[in-house]
Order: structure tokens, then C-alpha cells, then sequence
């Protein structure tokens, strides 16, 4: 197994799809350019397939072809852009935490704090349609005041946005909620769309 730092080195490279120096990367995960070099070895010995490509001139970068075919709970939680991210923080808000502290944000997807107050505006503005909930900041903190009936309907139309309105296309989102039987809950909703002729309406207004 990789430790958490090796973890976080990935979704890093992953996260910037670009080169980064081992100097760079040792200051953000304070520790020393050498720590880093054991653990690029350390990362591509556990995958196997070269996932962190190097150069002496350039540092390091992630091997999409490798990339691509790590298990997909690796790459799903992973926010690839702004969008990801934005549904990354109502899903957390929804699901596990009252609130977040933005610093830890900062953290765990690599992003600035300039980026995250960005983020945070396109935010409120898929909220704009659930007109009872909003975001709420405290110094370094944030959290999502409303009423749980309007929650459970943004989180219903996350789920659908998250799907691409297909139901039958539930392998991310079996990946991100581990503890929830979805495919069980699929099978009870088909048969009582089938019993009663119910349409569902999928509804569009989660975008960045």
C-alpha cells in the first residue's frame, strides 16, 4: 500500500496535468526533495505501469495512459474542474460534514484559496433555483442553512446531474457513496415507475 502523502502526490500531478519539480512538490508536502524521490519510487513500484513519468529537466508528471486505468474509486475522487469541485463541496456538505474548513479544501483537491473563493460563487449560483438554501461563511468555514426538504431535492438533482440522467449508469456514483446499496434502490424505483407508469423529470440546474 501507498501512504497517505503518496496518495496525496498523485491526485496533485493528477489535479495539474502538467510537470512539477520535486522542489515544488516537497514544499507543498513539507518534506524534503529526497522524501519525494522515494516516494515517486515508492508510487510507481506499488502500480506498476510507470503512473509518474520524470525528467531530470522538468520534475514529474502523471502518465495518463496509466492513469487511466487505475481502479475507478481512485480517479472519481478526484474533482477534475471547477465543476467537479463545485459538486464536490454541496456533496460533502450534504452528505458528511456540517460544514468545511477551506483550508483543509485547500488541501485535499490542490487548489489556491483565489481559486476556492471562485468556486464558492459558482456555487451559489446553482443554488440560485433551491431559493431557501444558501451558503453561509465564518472566517474559514462554510455551511449550507435550509431547510432539509430543499436539501434532499439539490441532492436528488446532484445525483441526476452526476448520472447524466441515466439510472442505469450508476458505477460513479456506487463508487462515491460505498454504504448505500444504489443498484437495490434502483431495482425498487424501476418497478414502481413500471407499476404506476410514472415519468421521471430530470431536472438541469446543476452547472458551473
Amino acid at each position: 500500500m501507498i501512504n497517505e502523502r503518496q496518495e496525496r502526490i498523485v491526485k496533485l500531478l493528477h489535479e495539474s496535468n502538467d510537470w512539477k519539480t520535486g522542489k515544488a512538490i516537497s514544499q507543498i508536502m513539507s518534506v524534503s526533495d529526497r522524501t519525494i524521490r522515494s516516494d515517486i519510487d515508492a508510487i510507481n513500484k506499488y502500480y506498476g505501469n510507470g503512473l509518474i513519468i520524470s525528467s531530470v529537466k522538468n520534475g514529474y508528471k502523471i502518465n495518463p495512459e496509466a492513469m487511466s486505468v487505475l481502479p475507478q474509486e481512485m480517479k472519481s475522487c478526484i474533482p477534475q474542474n471547477s465543476k467537479e469541485r463545485c459538486n464536490y463541496i454541496l456533496r460533502e456538505l450534504l452528505t458528511n460534514k456540517k460544514e468545511i474548513n477551506l483550508l483543509n479544501l485547500q488541501n485535499e483537491v490542490f487548489i489556491s484559496g483565489y481559486t476556492v473563493d471562485n468556486d464558492l460563487k459558482k456555487v451559489r449560483k446553482m443554488l440560485l433555483p433551491y431559493k431557501e438554501l444558501k451558503i453561509t461563511r465564518s472566517k474559514n468555514f462554510i455551511s449550507l442553512k435550509g431547510p432539509e426538504k430543499v436539501k434532499r431535492e439539490l441532492y436528488k438533482d446532484l445525483l441526476s446531474e452526476e448520472t447524466k440522467g441515466n439510472f442505469l449508469n450508476l458505477d460513479n456514483i456506487i463508487s462515491l457513496y460505498k454504504d448505500f446499496d444504489f443498484r437495490k434502490i434502483k431495482e425498487i424505483l424501476d418497478k414502481i415507475l413500471k407499476k404506476y407508469n410514472y415519468p421521471i423529470e430530470i431536472r438541469h440546474y446543476l452547472c458551473c
